[in-house]
């Protein structure tokens, strides 16, 4: 009689403990893997923790490098040479001055008569005097003329930059535009594991040597009858 009622118990309490604990996945208890080390009527569920996820900037490419031709103004420089043709020119030879002293008259010379007197007692007497010219020294200047002729002006050569506007095709490179994109990469996959309950269902705890849980008040087992 006492046998039979432990045994009855023993089988309510492991029926109880494995409705209580499962949360997901198999129930079979031969094909899980239970915790190592847990303590003397110890409650433990299986839970299923979800996969974790974290965010990661990852580099994108949004369009790539492409060369396109492109038609540009450009200036070009070019150099020719240019002629100044020659030509007959007039020209003079330079004047030349000279100066020299000449003697130049002032005035001529002339004759007056000036009244005088002599011994005879006539009244109007007159003496003939001649007056000589007067001279005096002069600075002449003497120009010599110049020459008039034709000269021959040779030609002249030169070399002069020109710049003209030039349409010219090119390619241009523009270069691949990247972006920053936002992902979210696995962390840690999801997975089952054991969680120890705070709060387990109040169960008979096997504390006695044989295995049997006892109920307080009682020091023995029951009898046969």
């Amino acid at each position: 009689m006492a046998l039979r009622h432990a045994l009855a118990i023993a089988v309510a309490v492991i029926g109880f403990g494995a409705a209580g604990c499962s949360s997901g996945g198999s129930n079979d208890a031969s094909r899980l893997q239970f915790p190592v080390g847990a303590g003397n009527c110890e409650t433990y569920c299986r839970v299923w923790v979800p996969p974790t996820y974290r965010d990661v900037a990852k580099v994108v490419q949004c369009k790539p490098g492409r060369c396109e031709r492109k038609v540009v103004c450009t200036q070009k420089v070019e150099f020719d040479e240019v002629c100044k043709p020659g030509c007959y020119e007039p020209k003079r030879s330079p004047c030349h001055c000279q100066k020299e002293e000449v003697l130049v008259q002032c005035s001529p010379g002339s004759d007056r008569w000036v009244p005088t007197t002599c011994g005879c007692s006539c009244q109007d007497c007159f003496r003939h005097e001649r007056i000589p010219p007067s001279y005096k020294l002069c600075d002449k200047t003497v120009t010599d003329k110049g020459v008039e002729y034709c000269a021959f002006r040779e030609p002249e050569y030169d070399v002069v930059p020109r710049v003209k506007q030039v349409k010219e095709c090119v390619d241009v490179y523009k270069p691949a535009q990247f972006a920053v994109k936002w992902e979210k990469e696995l962390f840690q996959c999801g997975r089952w594991e054991w969680q120890k309950c705070n709060n387990p269902a109040p169960v008979p705890c096997c504390d006695t040597p044989g295995g049997y849980s006892v109920r307080k008040g009682f020091g023995s087992a029951p009898s046969r009858d």
